[in-house]
């Protein structure tokens, strides 16, 4: 078994983002039907989620969450826009995969910057 992915990730406010994960073959996880996903985003300090939050974005398999190639282990997180309208700043973000035989894998972790945008003429 290997560890999670350390991946930060930087997208605009206000914008409809795609996010591409791929489950590592090391880990022991499969993706297909039975499979859960979850892509959660969470309040930050010092890099690591702040104890005893709730997470300030939740995406779950089929609710902003599509396996895209289950034989390559690919799946997408698609970030509305309408959610990171007021959140500009550093997160905490993990994908967690759950299989259909109970194995749950954290499969990436890392800082999610949301940035604003605002063209400048």
């Amino acid at each position: 078994m290997s560890g999670p992915i350390i991946q930060n990730i930087s997208i605009p406010a206000d914008d409809d983002v795609e996010l591409n994960f791929t489950l590592t073959a090391g880990n022991g996880a499969t993706l297909g039907p039975g499979s859960e996903i979850f892509f959660d985003v969470y309040e930050s300090q010092f890099g690591a989620p702040v104890p005893a939050v709730d997470p300030v974005l939740t995406y779950t398999l089929n609710h902003g969450i599509q396996i895209t190639d289950p034989d390559n282990k690919l799946f997408t997180v698609t970030v509305n826009r309408a959610d990171t309208a007021a959140l500009l700043r550093n997160y905490y973000y993990e994908t967690r995969v759950v299989d259909p035989e109970g194995n749950s894998v954290t499969c990436t972790v890392g800082t999610l910057t949301v940035t604003g945008t605002e063209i400048r003429v």
